[in-house]
């Protein structure tokens, strides 16, 4: 099956990661397990493949039997932590027919299992906060007496929380939540249990959203890191717990050289994320989590001559990309629908100079491409007729 003149990437994953590998001009394959994922209509992609549950045996063999027909070994890759455990336990048969590098399968696991990521970071004297695993209700009374108040509540696994009921049940969906008291982790933990009781309990890490950091980098098969990115999330929706809305690149080489130093202990390899949070009270940065990939922010490579992606696949195919700088600080990420919603929660303390001025400069928009509009336009359609269809129901 031919499709271009160089090996392409298959990616499963969100737009941004398309994007990033489309701009360095590398021939892309899109396919996902949603079919309205908007990477799907992307100028840059290629040939689009629609796939089973990432975390099924039937995705496997997906793969394997469009690798079979390439004409090419592609690069494969994604933002989906499920997808991404899946190839790693099935990466012996994957690699006949894919390109990719990642950590050995154990600290694959390890690190994306935020239980064992807590015993992880204890047997490795990683700057993580105080962190106790629970999967029943009893389970919580030992969190007062080895944790400091207030408390941080999340997932085992980050998907565990992506399910129809989580808002009627639990509420509007974070990522994690904060309980300034013991009663009111209690209340939380016995909404949550309802829709997944396996979680992780640690000591919140005191501060405003913009002390959260968040590291991309690329490290080869000898253990160099070849490409990196630091960025600041200087506005997150929803609050505390949420997803940058307003994120920039800084020249922060203390984690910067945090995240190489705990990359070079635990051997890891491939697209790695490391994201941070520093203590308002002593100025230091703790580890919140580690991914055996990039995150969204990616894109900023783009603009700011940093593109991860774009290395990882010259190096996994012996190619060369094309490289605009050696890494400039201050360009932008900007996700318009979540700042937006961000302004209006946040309007008091915001000032119009202070906002028209973060807008200004070097910047991505996440979603939105003049060089590559459908995207954005199908998502906006989607939103509609999912608007539109809610309405009928309830006047029905």
């Amino acid at each position: 099956m031919k499709y271009m003149q160089k090996q392409p990437v298959l990616v499963c994953s969100e737009i941004g990661l398309v994007r990033c590998l489309g701009a360095a001009g590398i021939p892309v394959l899109t396919g996902t397990e949603e079919s309205d994922n908007s990477a799907l209509y992307s100028r840059y992609s290629k040939k689009r493949f629609n796939f089973s549950s990432y975390e099924s045996e039937e995705f496997i063999q997906e793969l394997i039997n469009i690798g079979k027909e390439l004409d090419y070994k592609p690069v494969l890759m994604s933002y989906d932590d499920r997808l991404i455990i899946n190839i790693s336990r099935h990466r012996e048969e994957l690699l006949k027919y894919y390109n990719f590098l990642l950590p050995e399968e154990e600290m694959v696991e390890n690190l994306l299992d935020k239980m064992a990521f807590i015993k992880l970071a204890d047997e490795y004297n990683l700057p993580a906060p105080a962190s106790v695993k629970v999967s029943e209700e009893k389970d919580l009374n030992q969190i007062e007496d080895q944790l400091k108040k207030p408390y941080l509540i999340k997932p085992t696994y980050r998907h565990h929380w992506f399910h129809k009921d989580f808002p009627e049940v639990v509420g509007s969906y974070k990522k994690a939540f904060v309980c300034n008291s013991f009663q009111e982790l209690e209340d939380r933990y016995k909404r949550i249990s309802q829709i997944n009781p396996n979680v992780v309990v640690q000591e919140y890490i005191e501060g405003p959203d913009s002390n959260m950091y968040d590291v991309n980098m690329y490290i080869d098969a000898g253990g160099e890191v070849k490409g990196s990115i630091v960025s600041q999330k200087l506005r997150v929706f929803p609050s505390t717990a949420g997803y940058g809305s307003y994120v920039i690149t800084v020249d922060d080489q203390k984690i910067l050289n945090m995240s190489k130093q705990i990359a070079r202990k635990l051997n890891l390899r491939g697209l790695i994320n490391v994201q941070f949070k520093r203590d308002e009270k002593t100025k230091e940065p703790k580890l919140i989590e580690i991914h055996t990939r990039t995150s969204i922010f990616d894109v900023l490579g783009i603009k700011s001559g940093i593109n991860t992606p774009a290395l990882y696949y010259a190096d996994m195919t012996g190619t060369t990309v094309p490289v605009n700088g050696a890494g400039k600080y201050g360009v932008k990420y900007i996700n318009v629908s979540r700042d937006l919603r961000f302004i209006m929660e946040n309007h008091k303390s915001l000032t119009v100079l202070n906002l028209a001025k973060s807008y200004m400069g070097t910047k991505v928009f996440d979603g939105l491409s003049i060089k590559d509009p459908m995207p954005a336009v199908m998502a906006f359609w989607w939103m509609i007729r999912h608007s539109f269809g809610s309405l009928l129901l309830k006047q029905k």
